[in-house]
């Protein structure tokens, strides 16, 4: 009898017993869209290896060394000149720096303008070979009439050949104080490769980085061009990104 009740507990479901439903995924939607693969993988791998990561591009600015702590007093800059509160707060001050017809951007107070390239900074050196206004008359009053960004082809901007032809690494739209942007990121190699990379690497990699920004604003389509070498690029990536984003039309 008593093996009989127990098989027969044995055969009972157990209570506290509860089935796990499968978890769906999640589903995450990101506003930044980046462009399909180059047709040719060997221009995909060049592009890649000089844009593709935050790690290896994005270094941290040169900090110089001190001798002695004690004797450097950061109340004052080089002039003996007291710097202003923000700066003693370790926050970064920036100046606008106007275009034509009234569109302007930033960069950091400390950044001076240089004889071969726009923009030297102090302690990093060159940072920026060149920023570039284009404007050209538009009959829409927003630049998503144009169509979307990921659509447009940049032969519709007022720019120079070689950013038309250039490699399409990401784009972006973005909306600042009420006007809609189109953001590019383009890479454009060198016209001659130099036989040794060609032979070595059996490819040409880019050597100049070009960042756009347009938007549509009282009968304008205004596009900001920053031009950067790669070397500028690896070094200051983060600061050219920052400059393109300050831009107003």
């Amino acid at each position: 009898m008593m093996m009989g009740m127990n098989a027969a507990a044995l055969r009972r479901p157990r209570a506290n017993a509860v089935r796990q439903a499968p978890v769906a995924p999640l589903s995450v939607r990101c506003s930044r869209t980046e462009m399909p693969a180059p047709s040719s993988q060997r221009s995909r791998r060049a592009v890649v290896g000089m844009l593709g990561g935050a790690a290896a591009l994005v270094l941290a600015p040169h900090q110089p060394a001190r001798a002695e702590e004690d004797e450097v007093d950061d109340r004052y800059d080089e002039d003996g000149v007291l710097k202003s509160s923000k700066a003693l707060k370790g926050e970064v001050v920036f100046q606008t720096v106007p275009l034509d017809g009234g569109s302007s951007y930033q960069v950091p107070e400390g950044w001076k303008t240089g004889t071969t390239d726009a923009w030297l900074d102090p302690v990093g050196g060159s940072q920026v070979q060149s920023v570039t206004l284009y404007t050209a008359d538009a009959t829409v009053a927003d630049i998503t009439a144009l169509g979307k960004i990921e659509y447009l082809p940049l032969t519709k901007l007022p720019v120079p050949k070689d950013v038309t032809t250039a490699d399409m690494i990401a784009l972006v739209k973005t909306e600042r104080d009420g006007v809609m942007y189109y953001e590019w990121d383009l890479a454009i190699s060198p016209k001659v490769c130099a036989q040794e990379q060609l032979l070595i690497q059996g490819l040409c990699f880019p050597d100049t980085v070009v960042l756009l920004s347009a938007a549509v604003k009282n009968g304008k389509l205004s596009v900001m061009e920053v031009r950067s070498t790669e070397a500028q690029w690896k070094l200051g990536s983060k600061a050219i990104r920052s400059l393109r984003k300050s831009f107003k039309a």
